[in-house]
């Protein structure tokens, strides 16, 4: 599948306008999503209270088919159609709202969504369903899968344009738009979730590389702090002031005695004194998934905290999911592990998987590994984060993989820019789980970081291989092997 067809098939409404009109979807009974623009200063409006986001409810048995949002498209309403137009049930109308999933996707430095080879956090979205079939009762809905995509940190986002070369010919180049730091990107993760936010809706959130830095940050702002309701989001520049400052206390007590200190300030802000937040979920994040989360020798303030404040799950997490890269050697970046965590109910899977750190999280065109980590992520998703798969994508996914195979293109890429060199082979410990992944390639002749030669793969954890999940050994076999042939009916 090209990256144009990708593009076309999930993003089929992105305008170059304000606002998108609200139109029918081809399918009966969908309406399509505005999306709104805002630029930087109208975020600084936002905050001084000047801009006012709306909340547009979604009603029971409408779901929204969405584009991709972009940096600096940032607000996500649910426009429903006006009476005289709607085809649905006048009882329908004054049901419930039905509760959404929201998925956050933070890409990985330098990503994008507007490159050829998609990093697999951008690619995850194109195997997400656009709802989810639930038990309601007695009856069955649609719960929408809405997903919000987040460039990543340092991105210089770019778009191709025609330019006239030197021989007189027109090609097209790429020139740069704009980019964000980690703290913008989690700034504005923040604002679409509170502008959209209901505390029925499950919280999904996906990152890769310093992507993955920005959702831990991300889900313990929601968990500790809390999610402000959308009336509220003139709140938004103390909130996150505060938040950064508080986030460098390294006692536990201290850290929650500002924490509800701070809570209590923003309620007497407020006209009814209630509370600036909605009300507290014990778990409102469904599930956290990471690609090989690291932090970089430039990262300063919040990044820094991720030793004592985020090498946790944070306490509103379900499930937390990592794939960790075996083989990347670049000591300038350090690799984030999560920590075992001690309070109730928290769930941790960390997974090493062979290859270097975009072998994990994607972007090279030799994808044989990545397309493995991202069905890998997928079903993880799946299983623990309740979401519902586009099963046509995921077969196009496979197909893929087994294309690499039958091709005999395995291939660990090589990492650029190597300055300082740190191996993670001494780090995985004997009671972590390897990727089956790795126990399929032992003796097989792989392209080891260059095209130019071939290295038999070795194993050289032996002791880790007793903790190699089943479940997903069985899965994996199923990618790699080919399709079992059909039974011809007999005439």
């Amino acid at each position: 599948m090209t990256s144009r067809d990708v593009t076309r098939r999930r993003n089929p409404h992105v305008t170059s306008g304000l606002r998108e009109q609200n139109q029918r979807s081809p399918r009966a009974g969908f309406t399509r999503v505005a999306i709104i623009f805002l630029s930087g200063h109208m975020i600084d409006m936002l905050a001084m209270g000047s801009l006012m986001v709306p909340l547009i409810s979604l009603p029971t048995g409408r779901t929204a088919t969405y584009g991709l949002l972009f940096k600096h498209r940032l607000e996500c309403d649910y426009l429903p159609e006006p009476a005289h137009r709607s085809s649905a049930p006048v009882g329908l109308q004054r049901e419930a709202i039905m509760a959404k999933a929201m998925i956050f996707l933070f890409d990985g430095t330098g990503n994008d969504a507007t490159v050829d080879s998609f990093s697999n956090v951008y690619a995850i979205n194109q195997l997400i369903a656009d709802t989810k079939r639930k038990k309601s009762g007695s009856r069955y809905i649609q719960r929408p899968q809405v997903t919000f995509y987040l460039p990543g940190v340092g991105t210089q986002f770019t778009v191709k344009r025609p330019k006239r070369n030197r021989f007189g010919r027109w090609d097209k180049v790429r020139q740069q738009i704009f980019g964000d730091n980690l703290e913008q990107l989690i700034i504005r993760a923040y604002v679409n979730l509170c502008a959209n936010y209901a505390p029925e809706d499950d919280i999904i959130l996906i990152g890769f590389s310093r992507g993955g830095v920005a959702a831990r940050i991300f889900s313990r702002l929601i968990s500790d702090f809390g999610i402000l309701r959308s009336e509220m989001l003139s709140l938004l520049d103390r909130l996150w002031n505060e938040f950064v400052e508080i986030s460098s206390i390294q006692s536990d007590d201290e850290y929650s005695r500002n924490i509800t200190s701070l809570k209590g300030q923003m309620a007497s802000t407020t006209r009814d004194g209630l509370s600036a937040f909605h009300n507290s979920v014990e778990k409102p994040i469904k599930f956290i998934g990471v690609f090989d989360t690291v932090i970089g020798s430039e990262d300063v303030m919040l990044p820094k905290n991720v030793d004592f404040r985020d090498s946790f799950p944070a306490r509103g997490v379900n499930f937390a999911a990592q794939l960790l890269s075996m083989h990347d050697i670049r000591g300038e970046f350090q690799y984030k592990k999560f920590k075992p965590v001690n309070f109730q109910s928290a769930q941790i899977r960390q997974i090493w998987v062979p290859g270097v750190h975009s072998d994990i999280g994607g972007g090279y065109r030799d994808d044989f590994i990545s397309n493995i980590c991202l069905l890998t992520m997928a079903d993880l998703l799946r299983e623990h984060g309740d979401i519902s798969l586009d099963r046509s994508a995921v077969d196009d996914l496979v197909n893929k993989v087994r294309e690499s195979v039958r091709r005999n293109r395995l291939k660990v890429n090589k990492e650029p820019f190597v300055i300082n060199v740190a191996s993670r082979a001494d780090d995985i410990l004997a009671s972590e789980e390897i990727h089956p992944l790795h126990w399929y390639l032992v003796g097989k002749q792989i392209l080891w970081k260059d095209d130019s030669f071939t290295d038999e793969y070795e194993n050289r954890h032996e002791v880790n291989a007793p903790l190699m999940n089943k479940e997903l050994e069985a899965l994996f076999n199923s990618w790699v092997s080919p399709p079992a042939p059909r039974r011809q009916k007999r005439s």
